[in-house]
């Protein structure tokens, strides 16, 4: 199993928090939102791990997986500070 691979090699997602009022609301109102394949006590608590760009970057950075990173930013625009 892939999460099992990546835990093995110290992969950490990011945690988002989801108030228990919206997890009730996003399971009764939308079909995709499922919460229940997910551990009890992470359902009581409300951290979710999810997996994002960020999280992803850091992985490969911290293992040594990437040879350049190059950021592209649209011409007129600003770059986000810290990223």
């Amino acid at each position: 199993e892939a999460a099992t691979i990546l835990r093995s090699r110290r992969y950490q997602p990011e945690t988002i928090y989801i108030p228990y009022s919206q997890r009730i609301l996003g399971g009764l109102t939308r079909v995709n939102a499922v919460f229940t394949d997910h551990s009890l006590a992470t359902r009581l608590s409300g951290q979710y791990p999810v997996s994002t760009v960020h999280s992803v970057f850091r992985y490969l950075r911290e293992n040594m997986l990437t040879a350049r990173e190059v950021v592209l930013v649209p011409i007129g625009t600003a770059e986000l500070a810290g990223e």
